[in-house]
């Protein structure tokens, strides 16, 4: 476990020095600007840990700025992930329902 803290740490240094996001970056899957390639890490990490909560029956609430920061993130791009394979369809709801079933409807999650 300290492994992983040492790496998280490092690699949020590394982040937060960044200063030309739309460069380049060669992943296995193709090159994308450095933008767009932290947009995936964010939407893996989001809604993996939803799903894997929701799979081993523990609370799913997300805090509402987290919410409202993926809602945010994601609306302008979830058409484009969409088209990749990122996410399912989005799934229909009512009018009005709550930003977190909003954001997981949006993504294709229930």
């Amino acid at each position: 476990m300290a492994n992983f803290h040492r790496n998280n740490n490092r690699a949020i240094t590394v982040v937060r020095e960044l200063s030309d996001l739309d460069r380049t970056v060669h992943l296995s899957y193709g090159d994308f600007p450095i933008r767009e390639y932290l947009q995936h890490n964010l939407s893996v990490r989001a809604f993996w840990s939803y799903d894997i909560a929701r799979l081993i029956g523990a609370d799913t609430t997300m805090p509402a700025d987290y919410v409202q920061g993926l809602l945010r993130e994601f609306r302008p791009v979830v058409q484009s992930y969409r088209r990749t394979g990122m996410f399912p369809p989005p799934l229909e709801v009512e009018r009005g329902v709550d930003p977190q079933t909003e954001l997981l409807a949006m993504v294709g999650r229930e």
